[in-house]
């Protein structure tokens, strides 16, 4: 029992705030705050369309990006539907994203209008599985493709077809299936499960219809394609001429190559205590020594116990900069017990280095900017830091003031 409906393409709205990723801080926490912010700016946007039209809707979110952005990487389009999707009626049956380089954001509302993908776009079904167990769906999902080629470098359209049972929350199932399709996607850390690119998706489509005759079973159909250079989301690659284009691409190789010997370091740590940098090994890589934790909760500790003097970043997996924090490796938020009892390195990226300048590098290239200070351990003063450490503290200040207000009112 399959449906997928058409990608709203009528009048859109403008959002006078910016588009969030989904936050695992705090309920109190500034960035939480301002996700519940914008989810309500959201649905005061949509709720006039909600309240006066009867039947099935279709949600469409558009997020713009700052050019100094590469919309391919990270940013993952379900990390910004997730959040507004739990606070939408049951009658929107279908949810949308794109993103793009674009100064502006926009959401649309319609009637939902069944329509099914065409020839271009691959079509895999994964059989009816226990969708309460994530470890059982994944493997349905994984086996789906297991035969499928990987999509060409580049952005991908990807569209997730649902059929769940009544009073399912399908929405809790996004995750999992698309961190299952590596196969089709290609994977972020070579040799490392449920890891895709998936920040190439620029055009994600999720849908649901319910089959009671299910109970707390699912079926999904997954449908990919290489991205069509047509759609509006992709104007800003579209008009690149082939130099700037080439270094985009190779800009993206690059990280990868990063990540993958980020990746095979942290078996070097526990033989020696000193063992050769990466400068020595390879002069040329501008981020030598550094480590980064993924899903590896007994890696990260052990370089921790083995490195008390080093550093820490903490930060989402979109790397979502306003949230994360720079800690010495001895600081108890990040080595006493894991948030909520959960994973230390879950939702969030551990990137460790023995230098504070190592770790600046690597937030310049892959975030944009500095990464604010922990307050707690306070790993350098920021009087003597750079004008964009300073920036950094003072947006955390900011914000730190801005919620004690909140907590006085």
């Amino acid at each position: 029992m399959e449906a997928t409906f058409s990608i709203p393409d009528g009048p859109r709205i403008e959002l006078e705030l910016p588009p969030r990723l989904e936050s695992w801080n705090r309920y109190d926490d500034p960035e939480q705050v301002a996700l519940r912010e914008f989810v309500a700016h959201v649905r005061e946007r949509i709720a006039p369309t909600l309240d006066s039209t009867d039947g099935r809707f279709a949600f469409r979110l558009d997020v713009g990006l700052p050019d100094r952005i590469d919309p391919l990487w990270e940013r993952d389009l379900d990390n910004y539907l997730f959040p507004i999707a739990r606070e939408l009626s049951p009658r929107v049956v279908s949810v949308w994203g794109t993103k793009g380089r674009g100064p502006r954001s926009f959401v649309r509302l319609e009637p939902a209008v069944e329509a099914y993908p065409g020839p271009e776009w691959q079509r895999f079904a994964v059989s009816r599985s226990p969708g309460t167990e994530e470890r059982l769906w994944k493997s349905a999902v994984r086996r789906a493709v297991e035969l499928a080629a990987e999509l060409p470098d580049g952005p991908v359209g990807l569209q997730l077809a649902f059929s769940v049972g009544q009073g399912r929350r399908w929405a809790s199932l996004w995750k999992s299936s698309i961190d299952a399709l590596d196969r089709l996607l290609g994977r972020t850390y070579p040799g490392r499960d449920w890891n895709p690119q998936d920040g190439r998706i620029v055009r994600l489509g999720l849908h649901q219809v319910i089959d009671p005759s299910l109970g707390n079973d699912v079926e999904m159909v997954v449908y990919a394609r290489a991205a069509d250079e047509s759609w509006p989301e992709l104007a800003w690659l579209s008009g690149m001429d082939p130099p700037r284009r080439e270094a985009l691409s190779a800009q993206y190789r690059g990280k990868l190559r990063a990540i993958a010997e980020r990746q095979a370091a942290p078996a070097e740590l526990t033989v020696t205590r000193r063992r050769r940098s990466r400068t020595e090994l390879d002069p040329d890589s501008r981020l030598a020594e550094l480590n980064e934790f993924r899903n590896n909760d007994e890696g990260y500790l052990a370089w921790i116990a083995a490195h008390p003097d080093g550093y820490v970043i903490n930060i989402l997996r979109g790397l979502n900069a306003r949230t994360a924090r720079m800690h010495r490796a001895r600081c108890r938020t990040i080595s006493d017990r894991p948030p909520r009892g959960g994973p230390w390195t879950g939702p969030y990226i551990k990137v460790c280095a023995d230098e504070l300048t190592q770790l600046d590098r690597w937030s310049d290239e892959y975030v944009g900017h500095a990464i604010a200070r922990c307050g707690i351990c306070q790993p350098l003063d920021v009087a003597t830091g750079s004008a964009d450490l300073k920036k950094a503290a003072r947006v955390h200040n900011t914000d730190a003031q801005k919620l004690s207000a909140c907590a006085r009112r």
